[in-house]
């Protein structure tokens, strides 16, 4: 099949590395694979193949005033037409609820299937009224809505199950070399929180402070470390230090691939106020980490099994995160059979099902076929 993938750009977390791990398995299998993207100018947290195409268009930068915003919204939708027919595809996969609704808009009048990939709980993003009107509009034409999770393909419902699939992300492979065990962050003994996130709102960073603060003061030789930037990275270090915890909080932005930190920690913490299905989490989890999560309507729960690899917290919940987090920083064992038991998720959400799934989605949309 000829598959073009669509995204706004690689710059960004979690949707744009499913889109580069989609793309080389599909390409493996011997689809004929192009990506298509705006703008190739910012800096991108995830590279292509260099077997798999792809074509970018140059978008109008800063409009100003409502007739520069309309001609930049038509220019947009003209150019990301245009980059799409260009490739010629039997099939189109687009990601992200807004590039989702140009991509179906733009190939109104087209018949190519279009396939839309959501991927973050869409309850919990206001996109407002424009955005959620033409998505309740549009996705009813499109060939399939394929959410990261059971969590977020509920929010669909109003939608036939014909035209709904779940495919889940796929968790890395690390090699067990025992570095987790043995290697403190900067030496001297420090044990260490890892949380890992874009620095917004819905990653619960402020709600994370707000537990290690409780704990923290029983727990003089653990720190918290944040990996991750964003608009809140001020708001943050303000409450750190409201917080008397500047000397144990750290906010070191993307220090290169985070399975380093994380190879290096002795517990991971998510605070998310929601989520699709988190990529951190995973991660976490495939290094043999013991894992903490507040339980939001989509994501962590269809991960983390409660109690035997992880542990789930009511949502919002500092207190009861704070508890959790102390039973775990105070118990060896417990972190450790936690963390044996956490490294199954590379099988239970192999790359292989991850490919295989999303063929057979695939094969449904252009011959009902369902091998």
């Amino acid at each position: 099949m000829k598959l073009t993938l669509v995204i706004f750009s690689l710059s960004g977390g979690g949707a744009e590395k499913a889109l580069v791990l989609l793309a080389r398995g599909l390409h493996m299998r011997g689809h004929q694979v192009t990506v298509v993207t705006a703008n190739e100018d910012g800096p991108e947290s995830h590279k292509l193949d260099k077997d798999v195409s792809r074509v970018s268009f140059a978008i109008q930068e800063q409009p100003r005033g409502l007739c520069g915003v309309l001609q930049k919204n038509i220019q947009y939708q003209r150019r990301l037409r245009n980059a799409i027919l260009s490739t010629q595809p039997d099939v189109v996969i687009s990601f992200m609820h807004i590039t989702n609704v140009r991509v179906l808009l733009a190939l109104l009048n087209v018949n190519v299937p279009v396939v839309v990939s959501e991927r973050v709980d869409p309850a919990g993003f206001h996109y407002g009224f424009f955005w959620r009107f033409l998505r309740r509009v549009l996705y009813p034409r499109c060939a399939c809505v394929v959410s990261v999770s059971k969590g977020v393909d509920a929010f669909f419902s109003w939608l036939a199950e014909s035209k709904r699939a779940v495919i889940y992300n796929t968790a890395p492979s690390f090699p067990d070399t025992g570095e987790r065990q043995n290697g403190f962050i900067g030496g001297g003994g420090r044990r260490r929180v890892v949380s890992v996130g874009r620095l917004v709102h819905q990653k619960g960073f402020d709600m994370l402070l707000d537990a290690f603060s409780r704990v923290a003061g029983s727990f003089r030789e653990w720190d918290l470390h944040i990996l991750g930037e964003g608009e809140q990275r001020t708001s943050l270090q303000r409450l750190i230090s409201r917080k008397g915890l500047s000397d144990r909080v750290f906010l070191p932005g993307w220090v290169g691939p985070p399975t380093r930190s994380l190879k290096l920690a002795d517990l991971f913490v998510m605070s998310s106020r929601f989520e699709g299905f988190p990529n951190a989490l995973l991660e976490a989890m495939a290094c043999g980490l013991p894992v903490v999560s507040f339980d939001c309507r989509s994501g962590p729960r269809e991960i983390i099994r409660d109690g035997v690899d992880g542990v789930l917290v009511p949502p919002g919940s500092t207190a009861e995160l704070a508890e959790v987090m102390s039973r775990l920083m105070g118990d060896e064992c417990l972190r450790q059979r936690l963390g044996e038991r956490a490294r199954e998720v590379v099988e239970r959400f192999s790359y292989e099902k991850f490919i295989d799934d999303w063929e057979r989605v695939l094969n449904v949309v252009v011959n009902g076929s369902r091998r």
